[in-house]
């Protein structure tokens, strides 16, 4: 676990302290969970699925609405 959440944590470009801050936690927190001294409680792995389930909708209907949007573009230059 502690591999994966430094991978997501370097994948968002934040710092430890910002995920930290971002899921409600101290960035030492977030540095003992990468280090694998501690392991998360439930509730904070919840707390990252939520967020990450909503960031990654958030990422899906961005790419949706901007292909829709090329679409439209490629639609007009045909009429």
């Amino acid at each position: 676990m502690n591999k994966r959440i430094k991978k997501l944590r370097r994948e968002l470009d934040l710092t430890q302290e910002k995920f930290g801050a971002r899921i409600g936690v101290k960035g030492n927190t977030v540095a003992q969970w990468e280090s694998g001294r501690n392991e998360p409680p439930d509730s904070s792995l919840a707390f990252i699925c939520r967020w990450m389930n909503g960031f990654v909708l958030e990422q899906a209907l961005c790419m949706l609405q901007s292909q829709q949007q090329s679409w439209m573009r490629s639609r007009r230059n045909l009429i």
